[in-house]
């Protein structure tokens, strides 16, 4: 990261000038917090994470994408809404933006029983369309 795009880049600002915080910094480049750091190493952090994994004698585990999302249903009158939002997988409090299309049938349903829907993501994963 260039430590430059908010609101990522204000988490290891905190860090650093929380009292007792210590910041350690991987990147490739020089960074705009590059003095606060008590630590910083201009490499790969996949490289960086590997020597420490090993160092630590626990190998890497698999990547593995994980999205977790809340749906709500809503009455709005004789009719009823349905909303949906992704959250943090390991706190629902913290609301992120990974949705970047809902696709439903344009006809209307005959019932909320079974609605096929299908999810689209915000990202860099390369992940396909998840149909529910």
């Amino acid at each position: 990261s260039s430590l430059t795009v908010s609101p990522a880049c204000e988490m290891p600002r905190i860090t650093a000038r929380r009292r007792g915080g210590r910041l350690v910094i991987v990147n490739l480049q020089p960074t705009p917090l590059d003095a606060e750091a008590a630590l910083t190493i201009h490499a790969r952090t996949d490289t960086v994470s590997a020597m420490i994994m090993e160092r630590l004698g626990r190998p890497v585990p698999p990547f593995r994408l994980q999205r977790r999302l809340i749906a709500e249903r809503r009455p709005a009158g004789p009719a009823t809404t349905v909303a949906l939002k992704t959250v943090d997988v390991h706190d629902p409090s913290l609301e992120l933006s990974q949705l970047r299309e809902v696709g439903w049938p344009a006809a209307p349903l005959e019932s909320l029983a079974r609605v096929p829907v299908t999810l689209g993501f915000v990202g860099h994963y390369s992940e396909p369309d998840l149909p529910l």
